[in-house]
């Protein structure tokens, strides 16, 4: 679908210093509530919102789709005259009242529903980055969907390091804090683990003591983000339990856990080629005979699981070696599917 998007913006940064000096740019406007039969995409690309058109960028288009519950994949590839039906038909049809969200030049961002809070980046990181200026900050990126703080080295139980496979494997464990004002991720902190031989990232599943923040209306957004960050100084998890995580996966991948891995990973990337060669590390017939054989075993036509010839460390690995070529959604992704691959293994 070629449409005439505006692009998004995004800036890279490493560090508060850096990250301070562009944050005021991220900045955006809520609009009065709509209903969403008053929102029509253009053959364009554009939006008519009422007797007004508006910009938008490609993931706005997606946010539109989001709230009328149209699934991406369908959304991205059905004819442009298909798709606008569907958004008139579901706008219609809606229950709920909407909001766009735009920059200060005017371009539409996202929608979002009536009830969504955005948490300015100012509101949340300026008393972030007072808190924790002491501590050391890896590089990150800063965009029109959302921004990603990822904080290490520092006073507190959460900052600490711990040998993966051994004394030359180290991880630094912190925090990794997610914000979008706009609405495209909820505002989040996660476990954050940092591999210090290749600068590889992994976030945490939501089991690593992971925190939400979801403000509502009609509540103080001052106290609710205070409330969020005074919960991101008492996140820990025990170092040993990671240790025994990632020394558990040193072992041959399953028949099953391969299936999994491939279809989570190729949902992220769109991208058979790569996931095999590059995360699984085999030929792609190789990888269609096992799946086939494991379907024939899960159907009891024959008797023995076929057993891959790859380590799930290396497959760990990969995704999160890998993760750090995509852009900034697909990173975090991957860097989150890595952390829940980890929180999987079973400690005895």
């Amino acid at each position: 679908m070629n449409l005439a998007f505006e692009r998004e913006r995004s800036h890279s940064y490493k560090g508060f210093e850096e990250l301070e000096k562009v944050l005021n740019t991220y900045v955006y406007e809520e609009s009065e509530e709509i209903h969403p039969s008053d929102i029509h995409l253009n053959e364009d690309g554009t939006f008519s919102i009422g007797k007004t058109q508006l910009q938008g960028t490609r993931s706005s288009l997606k946010g539109l789709c989001r709230i009328l519950r149209i699934p991406n994949p369908f959304a991205s590839r059905i004819p442009i005259d298909l798709l606008q039906r569907n958004i008139d038909r579901l706008g219609e049809e809606a229950d709920f009242n909407a909001k766009f969200i735009q920059r200060n030049d005017g371009v539409i961002v996202n929608f979002v529903k009536e009830d969504f809070v955005g948490i300015p980046h100012t509101t949340l990181f300026e008393p972030l980055m007072n808190k924790y200026k002491d501590t050391e900050q890896l590089a990150g990126i800063i965009s029109d969907n959302w921004l990603g703080l990822s904080i290490t080295k520092g006073e507190g139980d959460v900052f600490t390091s711990f040998e993966g496979m051994g004394k030359n494997d180290m991880y630094d464990m912190g925090v990794a804090i997610v914000n979008s004002p706009t609405g495209h991720m909820t505002t989040q902190a996660r476990i954050l683990l940092h591999r210090l031989f290749c600068m590889n990232q992994i976030i945490g599943p939501s089991t690593f003591d992971g925190i939400k923040c979801r403000p509502k209306p009609n509540r103080n957004l001052i106290a609710v983000v205070d409330g969020f960050i005074e919960k991101i100084g008492k996140m820990f998890y025990n170092t040993q339990d990671l240790q025994n995580l990632i020394r558990l996966m040193d072992r041959s991948v399953s028949a099953q856990e391969l299936k999994s891995i491939f279809n989570s990973v190729k949902k992220i990337t769109g991208d058979i080629e790569f996931v095999d060669s590059e995360i699984l590390g085999m030929d792609s017939e190789d990888r269609k005979h096992i799946l086939t054989e494991f379907r024939k075993f899960k159907q009891g036509h024959i008797e023995e699981l076929p057993q891959p010839d790859v380590s799930l460390y290396d497959i760990f690995n990969n995704i999160t070696e890998q993760a750090k070529t995509f852009d900034q959604e697909a990173k975090f992704k991957l860097e989150a599917f890595a952390g829940k691959l980890m929180g999987n293994q079973e400690i005895a």
